[in-house]
């Protein structure tokens, strides 16, 4: 019986194979203008790619500087990569353009509640 249950894992391997793949964290070339690297930023965002939705966001902000939505999604890139100081100077950045938006106020307060429930969770107790 044990040499059967031995046996049976092993049979198991295929049924939990995982795929890898390696990604270059790079810019794609085949994009021409800001808006294409705003449009490919936010295609990474959909599919959780954060690294590669931040470098695509960058590219498009140092192209369109003024681009208020450029800067509120790499905001939230930064958020979801765990870079908070980071997402807090692009909210500054994006407040300075639009200082009575609501999306920057929201991404304020979430960032700070994030903030404050990781210290929570740090502090012993």
């Amino acid at each position: 019986m044990p040499l059967a249950s031995f046996y049976m894992i092993f049979q198991l391997d295929d049924d939990f194979a995982w795929k890898e793949r390696r990604i270059l964290l790079r810019i794609d070339p085949d994009l021409a203008g800001g808006l294409d690297y705003l449009a490919r930023g936010k295609l990474y965002a959909q599919q959780k790619m954060w690294a590669m939705a931040a470098i695509h966001f960058r590219k498009a902000i140092a192209m369109h500087p003024n681009d208020f939505d450029a800067y509120v999604a790499l905001a939230v890139t930064y958020i979801r990569l765990g870079k908070y100081d980071y997402a807090e100077h692009q909210l500054n950045e994006a407040h300075q353009l639009a200082p009575h938006s609501s999306r920057v106020q929201q991404l304020r307060d979430l960032l700070n509640e994030i903030r404050a429930l990781e210290l929570s969770a740090e502090s012993p107790g």
